[in-house]
Order: C-alpha cells, then structure tokens, then sequence
C-alpha cells in the first residue's frame, strides 16, 4: 500500500501538469498574456495528497476490495503451496520404496506441478498489479476531471500536490483547498 501512496502522488503531480498545459494553452488559443490580462484573479493552490487518500471515500472502498482480493490471492496461493508440498513430503517418505523408474515418474510430475505453480503465483501477482495499475489510473482521472471543474469555477490556474517529499517545501495553508476537494469527490462519489 505504500506503493500506492507513491503512485497516487505521482498521478496528483501528472493532474496538475496536465492542468496547467491546458490553462497555458487555452491562454494561447485566446492570444492573452497571462501577465497583462486583467482577468488573471486565479492563483496557485494545493491538494495535501495524503489527506485527500485517507478521507476520499471512493479511495477506501477500492483500497478495502483490493486488500480483501490481494488476501483472497494470497489464501490460494498459500493452499496451493501447502498441496504441493504435502506431495513433496509424501514423495520424500516413500521414495526409497519406489523403483528408479518410479522415482523418475514422479519427480517429473512433482517438477512440472512445482512449475506450474510458480507460473500461476506470477500470473497472479501480474494481475494484481495491472489491476492496482488501472486503479491508479482511474484514480487520476477521477481527481483530474474533479479538479478541471472545480478549478474553472474558482479559476485557479494551477492546483498542485503538496504531501511530504514532493518538491513543494512550503505552503501557505490559505492556498489548501483539500477539505472542499474531498467534500466535492465525495459528494460526486455517493451519488
């Protein structure tokens, strides 16, 4: 889950980057300098992305499921773990009883399950994180599309992530907009 916070940040910072290409060239198309129009009332504010993941309501009930189906995964793989081992013990207490030819037999069976089991908890752990992926990804457009909107109404110009070890060492908490952000995510949410 800490992997997640990183990559929420990551998408928060690509959100704003992307906010602010879009206002520049909207400012372009319209052939206005930001410095002499008189219009230019926005301002630069910011997300605490930490807060907003641990108070967005949408984030919690995905991180609930994705725990609850990494479990689930991780409960079969252990199962599958536990049969193939109980094999291999079971091979172990009986193979000086076994013929050559025997023994041949059933360490290729037991290899072949050992690789197929191998293949099944990498394909597992793939999805998983494709899957956490996509989250992220439809994470980031949710807060993304949020933010274009909530943004034109208050025309800010720039909102920006400020969490703990991005590049932001200060801010003024004027400019901390996190608490209607989440009011508005959440309230889109239960809808």
């Amino acid at each position: 889950m800490k992997n997640l916070s990183i990559y929420l940040n990551i998408v928060l910072f690509i959100a704003v980057v992307v906010l602010y290409i879009l206002r520049w060239q909207d400012q372009a198309n319209q052939n206005t300098s930001p410095a002499l129009s008189s219009t230019n009332t926005a301002t630069t504010v910011y997300v605490n992305g930490d807060s907003l993941l641990n108070n967005y309501d949408y984030f919690i009930d995905a991180k609930k499921d994705f725990e609850a189906k990494t479990k689930q995964v991780e409960n079969v793989i252990m199962a599958k773990r536990g049969v193939l081992e109980k094999e291999i013990g079971a091979y172990q207490q009986s193979a000086a009883g076994m013929s050559t030819e025997q023994r041949v037999s059933v360490e290729e069976s037991l290899m072949k399950k050992q690789e197929a089991f191998k293949q099944y908890s990498e394909n597992a752990s793939a999805n998983l994180q494709e899957e956490q992926a996509k989250f992220n990804e439809a994470l980031f457009d949710k807060v993304a599309a949020y933010l274009k909107e909530f943004s034109k109404d208050k025309k800010y110009k720039i909102v920006m992530n400020y969490a703990k070890g991005t590049g932001i060492l200060f801010a003024n908490d004027s400019l901390d907009i996190t608490q209607d952000v989440l009011k508005g995510l959440n309230k889109a949410y239960k809808k």
